[in-house]
């Protein structure tokens, strides 16, 4: 009898198992304030720190695996509005990917790559990039994002 209980138990838990893309997703959907960037270019030219430059949103929606996207959006200062998709890479949950939608050109500070989530709470959340561009210059950001 033990032994059913046991059995029964483990299907049970087994059953239950957290989806971590959906999970990350919950977390940081919303819309952000990009309350503070850090900017420094490879080539030693230029490193500054703006505030309050513009915004970005997490849409959130259904993964069903960390191949799956969920759309979103930024926008800095008088730029256009960029759509984009995001997912999680599936071996590191501490890595946030936005993927452009189609093939677009954006010509000023390009904010569609993969990031490393530095830190993340329910207020705020901290990523940080080497593979940003700026006039197709690469260059290394951090965002720190504030929750609207």
């Amino acid at each position: 009898m033990k032994f059913v209980i046991y059995l029964s138990a483990l299907i049970f838990f087994a059953g239950c198992k957290k989806d971590p893309q959906n999970s990350l997703i919950k977390e940081i959907s919303g819309n952000y304030t990009i309350s503070k960037l850090s900017y420094l270019r490879f080539d030693g030219t230029d490193s500054l720190v703006l505030s309050n430059i513009g915004q970005i949103s997490f849409e959130s929606c259904n993964s069903k695996d960390f191949n799956d996207n969920c759309p979103g959006n930024f926008q800095v200062k008088d730029e256009p509005v960029v759509s984009f998709r995001y997912n999680f890479r599936s071996d590191n949950e501490n890595t946030i990917n936005l993927i452009p939608f189609n093939s677009i050109e954006v010509k000023g500070l390009n904010l569609i790559v993969g990031y490393k989530i530095l830190n993340k709470t329910d207020q705020q959340l901290k990523l940080s990039t080497t593979s940003a561009t700026d006039k197709g210059k690469r260059v290394a950001i951090t965002l720190d994002l504030q929750r609207k």
